[in-house]
This record gives structure tokens, C-alpha cells and sequence, in this order.
């Protein structure tokens, strides 16, 4: 991979002309325009957000994408450069704060779901004299409720991730956290 000063000058050389391209409705150079942002927007996701490769390479193409939809929006008399690097970092700074939002949410809800299961869990353990949640959870609850109280909050696993793996429709499981999450 190139480093960051020589993608930039690359940049500073080719994206005026594409650009121009661009706004003059010429969409057959949308192609060469994702190519040649795309290490430097995979080099600033990954610089700034710390995101493993997969990652970033899918976030560099809705960036991308972003880009060629606001072209209209780009002054070619200032630094495009800076334009481009400040839609990247922006839009990664809004991605971490959604996913810590969501990790949040979802830990406060369940630990809130769960204030009653670890209540009886606590009283379970003391008269039984055992540490294993998966022994209570299937003492307290049918199988397959037990299975995805554990895959979802004790796993953290997504309805998708869960519903693959039960094989049960992603709605049943949803409703069955519900249900645990009325119950508090």
C-alpha cells in the first residue's frame, strides 16, 4: 500500500478532472473515481477508527459511494483533499458513536431483562451450590428459551446470529426477549 503523502499528491493530480467529469453527468468514471479513493479512505478509516480490514474496506465503499452521490457538493477551488477527509473521518466518528450507543443500549436492556433471572439465579446458586448459569437457565426455562437467553445476553449475539444458529424465525426470538425483558 501506498503511503499517505503519495496518495495524496496521486489524488491532488487525478480527482479534479474526474470530479469535473462527474458533475457534468459523465457516470462512466464513477468506477475509476471508487478506485482511486479507495486506499486512501481505507488508510484514513483504519488510522482513525482502528477497524480490523473487512471492516474498514466495507465502510471506505458507503464512504465512497457517499461521495459520488454529493459530487455536486464538492468546490474544486479548495482543498479536496480535505474534503474527502473530512467526510471520511466524520462519517467514522458517527459509525463508533452508533456502535457504542448500541452496545450500551443493549447491555442496559439486558441487564435490566435479566435483573429477576439473576435474582433467582443468585437464590438458585445459593440452595444448589452451583456457578453454572446454563444449569439454572435449563432448570428455569424450556430448552430453546434457555438457548437464546444465553446466546443473547450472556453471548451478546444478534437476533440474525441467534437465528441462524437455532434455526428458529428471527421474530420468535425477538419475542421471547421481549417477553424476559416485560418481566423485569
Amino acid at each position: 500500500m501506498k503511503k499517505k503523502q503519495q496518495l495524496e499528491q496521486e489524488l491532488k493530480q487525478r480527482l479534479p478532472d474526474l470530479i469535473t467529469k462527474l458533475k457534468n453527468g459523465d457516470s462512466s468514471v464513477k468506477e475509476e473515481f471508487a478506485i482511486l479513493l479507495l486506499p486512501y479512505v481505507t488508510l484514513l478509516c483504519k488510522k482513525f477508527a482502528k477497524f480490523i480490514d473487512d471492516e474498514a474496506l466495507s465502510l471506505a465503499g458507503i464512504i465512497i459511494t457517499r461521495l459520488i452521490n454529493k459530487v455536486e457538493k464538492i468546490d474544486l477551488s479548495k482543498s479536496v483533499i480535505g474534503f474527502i477527509a473530512r467526510a471520511t473521518i466524520n462519517y467514522c466518528i458517527d459509525r463508533n458513536r452508533y456502535k457504542n450507543f448500541k452496545c450500551r443500549k443493549k447491555n442496559q436492556l439486558g441487564e435490566e431483562a435479566l435483573k429477576k433471572v439473576w435474582v433467582d439465579a443468585g437464590t438458585y446458586f445459593a440452595n444448589h451450590n452451583s456457578e453454572n448459569i446454563d444449569t439454572y437457565l435449563e432448570d428455569s426455562f424450556n430448552e430453546l428459551d434457555a438457548q437464546i437467553i444465553s446466546l443473547y445476553f450472556i453471548d451478546s449475539r444478534s437476533f440474525k446470529e441467534i437465528s441462524t444458529i437455532t434455526g428458529q424465525p428471527e421474530k420468535d426470538i425477538m419475542e421471547t426477549v421481549n417477553m424476559l425483558q416485560q418481566q423485569k
